[in-house]
């Protein structure tokens, strides 16, 4: 501070140059506006600084092969310094193989892990799209609305967040997953449990450096599960103001325009009625889309879909009809784990692919563990600003916000009925 505000130090034209891996670790007066020392944020190296460091790492005297191109090299070391670059050629050479795809994906995981991994957890989906049953309507928001534009180069068109509301188990996480791998952005998950902490400062800095892997890692899709508890009991008494400084901290960060076609960020809650009024906004949550559970259509198309994915199995068409039409008010997960039953039944008779009666066991003992779907099909309908997101049925049962209101009102009212009867 002191030198900072030196007359003869300046007159001098000495120079004093501080480094930190972060300025949230820096004193506070340090980089106060009254300090009169210039913060200069070293961003990590861009697309085009990456390339320029593959082709140096390819004139080395004895370089190690290539069995990507360059230019993915480049692509797929989104967030990671020259060094951690450097890294990955000196692994290869160390293995005696060229550099491969997976060498890289998988080097890159243990470096961000190592890392990030106590604040951000990095998702590497392995299915699009074409593996989720139903959710048709979303599905062709997301293509047309979101992987579209980043596609044709048009991020102003792209909305600055989407909330995905619903009751559990109806498949927002794997929603944040298949698009991530629909736009071939990188996806991360980011816990705010994980960035409190008890040591003052330490949850400030956790929420900025994973604000600066994110930055690092952009383009990026940033998943934040239970958007409800964000903000929960924000205020300065209980915990020194720590809640209300990391909660508007990341309204900034949402709400910066800068971030438009380079972060989406992708919240999920089966609460919709507890998440904070500032976070759902337009600039911040642009769109919420209700994930309700699936109409029997869509519940034999999810059938086919897990059973293919998760047992090799292609169920029959008219067996999945069957089935959906005996599981009504089910959820996507409980669906899964109907499969999942029939693939542990076929395993015991030691059959690697089940049959149908295989399913039709599984069938009579699984039964669906999720409760409130109403109340939270509700909540998540009266969120809703855009009625292509309504299925017909709940178009028809709820013309207006009154007739929902009065549902609202009912089924809340049963509640606490209902557990004393329990």
């Amino acid at each position: 501070q002191r030198w900072a505000r030196d007359p003869a130090m300046a007159a001098a034209g000495n120079m004093v140059i501080l480094v930190t891996g972060e300025p949230s670790a820096v004193h506070p007066s340090l980089r106060a506006a009254s300090s009169r020392i210039e913060l200069v944020r070293v961003p990590p190296p861009g697309y085009e600084e990456r390339l320029r460091f593959v082709g140096w790492l390819g004139q080395k005297e004895d370089p190690v092969p290539l069995e990507v191109r360059p230019e993915e090299f480049a692509a797929q070391t989104a967030g990671l310094s020259l060094v951690h670059m450097e890294d990955i050629e000196l692994r290869a050479a160390r293995l005696g193989t060229p550099i491969t795809r997976e060498l890289i994906r998988t080097r890159k995981q243990e470096i961000v892990a190592s890392e990030y991994g106590e604040v951000l957890e990095i998702l590497e989906p392995d299915f699009g799209f074409e593996a989720l049953g139903g959710m048709d309507h979303i599905k062709r928001f997301f293509l047309e609305d979101v992987v579209r534009p980043v596609r044709e180069g048009k991020p102003s068109q792209v909305p600055m967040g989407i909330a995905l509301f619903g009751p559990p188990g109806t498949g927002k996480t794997v929603l944040a997953k298949a698009l991530a791998r629909e736009t071939g952005w990188n996806c991360v998950a980011l816990n705010m449990a994980k960035i409190f902490s008890m040591w003052v400062g330490s949850s400030e800095r956790n929420l900025e450096k994973a604000l600066a892997c994110i930055e690092g890692l952009t383009p990026c899709v940033v998943f934040v599960d239970e958007i409800d508890q964000v903000g929960v009991g924000r205020g300065p008494s209980g915990d020194s103001g720590v809640s209300n400084r990391l909660f508007k901290r990341l309204l900034e960060y949402m709400s910066d325009t800068r971030h438009r076609g380079r972060v989406v960020f992708l919240v999920a809650s089966n609460r919709p009625d507890l998440v904070d009024a500032a976070l759902k906004r337009p600039g911040r949550l642009d769109v919420k889309i209700p994930v309700l559970p699936p109409e029997a259509p869509e519940r034999a198309q999810i059938l086919r879909v897990l059973g293919r994915r998760l047992a090799g199995w292609d169920v029959p068409a008219g067996l999945a009809e069957e089935v959906a039409a005996k599981t009504e008010g089910w959820t996507g997960a409980e669906l899964e784990a109907l499969v999942v039953k029939a693939r542990q039944v076929a395993s015991r008779k030691g059959r690697s692919v089940p049959e149908e009666a295989d399913l039709r066991y599984a069938l009579g003992v699984i039964s669906p563990s999720t409760r409130s779907l109403e109340l939270q099909s509700l909540l998540a309908i009266r969120e809703c600003n855009d009625r292509e997101f309504l299925p017909p049925r709940y178009r028809e049962r709820i013309p207006d916000e009154g007739t929902l209101e009065k549902e609202l009102e009912r089924l809340q009212a049963a509640q606490p009925r209902q557990r004393r009867e329990i």
